[in-house]
């Protein structure tokens, strides 16, 4: 395989291109299924979790390992908070509550009604506590990828639409160099082999992954649009947040029950 110099890009982008409006749509319909640390990389964007870290001087696998929620890492949590404006309760949601299983990983949905009597029901095989896109960060996230879509590199943009694959792990299972990929998708070197392959994975023509790649990022979305839905600032339910704080006061707690044993206590 040869490489070469790609050619100027001519240009910018729109984000009207298909690839563009297949990853708003992909984030739209998948974002309850993203890793907290990709959303998160979402709402940092154009400053990189690695770029976060250094500046609040801790290491990057400690943020990676507290976004996958390994350990509570309190502090660290509260400081991750403020840099994305939500209450800690809220990113604390995001990275405790287990995400959905992808729609590329889960079984075909049949047309029409189920003609049987059996139900769905928690008993048989339902997972409770998994994330359904209602939190924050998730809207969050949505909203500020349909807006900055054409100022997101092309290789974030790939990314989106290869999701639950990662680019790196793609480029194992093809047999690709992964920095020619990366070189490939910042312009910077011409693969065809791995254009032809990559755009053949994405369902696209390889001129639309070319225009792309040659395009320049274009200008962040107009901010005056307005702001995501009014849901996307309320907490999760169940959360009672103090006026001020960012953390939980409790726990909404479920009614007592009439058959609840009690026990009363006193002295004689």
């Amino acid at each position: 395989m040869t490489a070469e110099l790609a050619s100027p890009a001519v240009g910018a982008r729109t984000g009207s291109s298909p690839l563009e409006r297949a990853a708003v749509e992909q984030v739209r319909a998948d974002i309850a299924s993203f890793p907290a640390s990709l959303v998160v990389s979402l709402l940092l964007w154009p400053e990189t979790i690695a770029g976060w870290s250094r500046g609040e001087g801790v290491t990057p696998p400690l943020v990676h390992n507290a976004l996958a929620g390994r350990k509570p890492f309190v502090r660290l949590r509260q400081r991750l908070a403020e840099r994305l404006d939500v209450p800690a309760a809220v990113l604390a949601d995001l990275i405790d509550t287990q995400p959905r299983v992808p729609r590329a990983l889960r079984p075909p949905v049949p047309p029409g009604a189920p003609t049987s009597a059996w139900t769905w029901s928690p008993a048989t095989g339902e997972r409770l506590g998994r994330r359904d896109g209602t939190n924050p960060l998730e809207q969050k996230a949505v909203y500020r990828v349909a807006l900055d879509v054409a100022a997101l590199s092309a290789s974030l943009v790939v990314q989106l639409l290869l999701h639950p694959t990662t680019l790196a792990s793609w480029c194992r299972a093809e047999g690709l160099s992964s920095a020619i990929t990366y070189a490939l998708l910042a312009g910077t070197q011409r693969a065809p082999r791995v254009e032809a392959t990559l755009a053949r994975r994405l369902g696209v023509a390889e001129a639309s992954l070319r225009e792309l790649i040659d395009a320049s990022c274009g200008p962040p979305g107009d901010r005056a649009i307005g702001p995501p839905p009014a849901s996307a600032h309320a907490p999760s339910p169940g959360l009672v947040l103090e006026p001020g704080s960012a953390r939980p006061r409790s726990r909404v707690r479920p009614a007592a029950s009439p058959l609840q044993l009690r026990l009363d206590i006193g002295s004689s």
